[in-house]
């Protein structure tokens, strides 16, 4: 009878081991299944955000030929390369691919790694960018008034070489931009952005973005 009895008790706890490793055999394919969709659904992604230290709203970008303003996000639709980001008619830069994680950063558009951040040109772009938010808090996203372009495009155009700029240069266009604005709108809150702050506000952004595996950042190209 004890024989029996441990038998008995062999053959269950073996029963409820299997069962347990069919389970957990079962919610790794199952988790397993969720990150390969969710990685389809990165890289397959035809709505990329354009981005610094937060989205940006309200800047032009063309896809391929046809001109689009980013939304509130933002983001814009765009399935056509390559993917060119302006202010004004000054060219910040492109993509010929949307990046696997459909962040195209400043560094992505100057074909740097995500880790440039404190590339002088990039710093450049992102004191400009983030000191004409709207409401001076870029890190919730950065939303570009038309009005506050259109003074920024006696500065910079088409044939604006952003290499030839200097820090100084930079900040002197970014305080004329800041004080004409106010001049026409005594209600702007717009506020100059340090080199070190742009950096630093960049950075953040970076660190908050999805984390992605080597090989998806290989794979990206970022």
């Amino acid at each position: 009878m004890r024989k029996q009895s441990i038998n008995s008790i062999i053959i269950t706890t073996l029963m409820i081991l299997l069962s347990a490793c069919g389970g957990e055999e079962s919610s790794y394919s199952s988790t397993s299944t969720k990150l390969v969709q969710a990685t389809s659904s990165i890289s397959s992604t035809t709505n990329p955000i354009i981005i610094n230290a937060g989205a940006v709203n309200g800047i032009k970008v063309m896809c391929n030929s046809t001109e689009l303003v980013t939304d509130i996000d933002g983001s814009i639709k765009c399935d056509k390369m390559p993917i060119s980001v302006y202010l004004g008619e000054f060219k910040l830069g492109d993509v010929n691919s949307i990046p696997i994680d459909g962040f195209i950063y400043t560094q992505d558009l100057l074909h740097l790694t995500r880790a440039d951040i404190a590339h002088p040109e990039v710093t450049k772009l992102s004191m400009i960018l983030q000191s004409l938010d709207k409401d001076a808090d870029p890190l919730n996203g950065i939303t570009l008034d038309s009005n506050v372009l259109d003074i920024l495009g006696s500065h910079l155009n088409n044939s604006t070489i952003l290499v030839n700029l200097t820090f100084d240069n930079i900040e002197s266009i970014i305080q004329d931009v800041i004080q004409t604005a106010l001049s026409q709108d005594s209600t702007s809150k717009l506020k100059a952005v340090s080199y070190d702050t742009a950096q630093s506000n960049l950075a953040e952004s970076v660190a908050n973005a999805p984390t992605l595996t080597y090989d998806q950042r290989t794979e990206g190209g970022i």
